[in-house]
């Protein structure tokens, strides 16, 4: 029973992770070829770095839309159900995005493509979440920021594979089975999420283990006979809302994803030597490892101690980058700075969103929270993505990281005063959100 559950929960965490991961990875280092002198000819004199913007975010204004778009779903015929057409989804556009080697037609169908990212951003954390047992809930959760950081890790691997490397700046064109391999590997990991799912249990809304029924709009509870609807923007939800916003912030503007797309850049900047393989590490690599720090501490620590002291190590990156940009020829505190900030990031806020996202609101507004504080991480993750090389080369790499700094002192205080102290207090309400629909008797859990 329960070993095969928890099993279930994490492959579908894993397979689920790499859809969302490795397309945003294989990006960094494949859409300047792919459009300067691939689909189009470099003589055609095309506005590049609009054409790569537009790359890099649309797939992400189509997971805005996917991870309500997916909740709504599961709402209606189940988590299972949507899951299994994430999957669909995940294996059918990254093969039609293959077939015709036109910018805008890639375009289309990388975007609908960002559908499935954003039914795996809310949906797999609320289906593993709702299927294993309270005790490894947190490992569990953790379990999708880790394979998203393994197959970041893949995709910049493939990268570094399949792009022939370019002397001095001139841009090579890529054959069609290194673009077209690069693009449409993705499928791999929707098929083998369509097979684990296929041994699934499907649980149903509103069932034991289920914090609540899912869906964007209020949720309806009878009290006393009478239909009492409750919002997350009732005038006596507003800490809950800023709860939502708060954890976007937390994920996207302390600023993870502007040295994720823009690492190669950073590096090179800062006079790095072979910048490509330097990130396969440093980001890939690093990035992958420091996630196993956060879940061998998720279940001990108290949220709020793990916090803390990942915020403040993200800080410290920070402060490290920006001395490296000001006093110039100081490439290796550059590295040493990214080292600092990924560690930070990955052992704290990075996991704690997925897992707060679906734990930590009441359970008769989990799925609005859920809904509202996933579309919020993906349009703050637009901005970053559209934002980042905009202000970093108008103001310069150091103004830019002194206002990601800021965030990450806001984030800070905002859940160092909010949170709970006491990991105890956290575990009660953990098993109050997951029995509240079930009409066991709740004195039993209150100590």
């Amino acid at each position: 029973g329960m070993r095969k559950e928890t099993l279930i929960a994490c492959l579908v965490n894993l397979f689920g992770g790499c859809v969302f991961g490795y397309n945003v990875g294989v990006v960094s280092g494949l859409t300047k070829p792919l459009i300067q002198c691939t689909l189009f000819k470099e003589s055609d004199n095309i506005p590049l770095s609009l054409y790569q913007g537009l790359f890099t975010s649309t797939i992400l204004v189509f997971a805005t839309i996917g991870s309500p778009f997916g909740v709504w779903i599961s709402n209606k015929w189940g988590m299972k159900t949507s899951l299994q057409i994430m999957a669909i989804i995940g294996i059918v556009f990254p093969l039609l995005a293959i077939l015709v080697p036109n910018f805008w037609y890639v375009l289309l169908m990388r975007g609908l493509l960002g559908l499935a990212l954003g039914f795996a951003s809310a949906v797999c954390p609320m289906y593993s979440s709702a299927i294993v047992d309270d005790s490894v809930k947190g490992r569990v959760g953790s379990t999708l920021q880790l394979s998203i950081t393994i197959s970041i890790l893949i995709g910049e691997f493939m990268n570094y594979l399949l792009i022939p490397s370019s002397p001095s700046g001139k841009c090579v064109p890529l054959s069609a089975f290194s673009w077209k391999m690069q693009i449409g590997c993705s499928a791999v990991f929707a098929v083998g999420l369509l097979i684990v799912l296929f041994f699934g249990p499907n649980p149903k809304p509103g069932a034991k283990k289920v914090a609540s029924s899912l869906s964007l709009s209020a949720q309806e509870t009878l009290v006393e006979g009478r239909v009492v609807r409750e919002s997350l923007f009732a005038k006596s939800n507003f800490k809950w809302l800023v709860l939502a916003i708060m954890l976007a912030v937390m994920n996207q503007f302390t600023g993870i994803n502007g040295v994720m797309y823009y690492a190669y850049d950073i590096l090179h900047d800062a006079g790095v030597p072979n910048a490509m393989l330097v990130q396969v590490f440093v980001v890939g690599l690093w990035n992958m490892l420091t996630v196993f720090i956060f879940m061998a501490i998720v279940d001990c620590l108290s949220r709020r101690t793990i916090f803390m002291i990942a915020l403040s190590i993200m800080l410290i990156g920070s402060i490290t980058l920006i001395s490296s940009f000001l006093i110039k020829g100081l490439s290796i505190v550059a590295v040493f700075g990214l080292l600092l900030f990924i560690l930070g990031f990955e052992s704290g806020p990075g996991p704690l969103f997925f897992v707060m996202a679906s734990q930590d609101f009441p359970s008769d507004l989990v799925d609005q929270g859920t809904s509202i504080a996933n579309i919020l991480m993906w349009i703050l993750n637009i901005l970053i993505a559209f934002f980042f090389p905009i202000i970093t080369s108008s103001l310069g790499a150091a103004t830019t990281f002194i206002i990601l700094a800021g965030f990450q002192i806001l984030c800070m205080l905002y859940f160092g005063i909010t949170m709970k102290s006491k990991a105890s207090e956290e575990k009660v309400t953990n098993k109050i959100i997951a029995m509240s629909n079930s009409h066991e008797n709740l004195q039993d859990l209150l100590p």
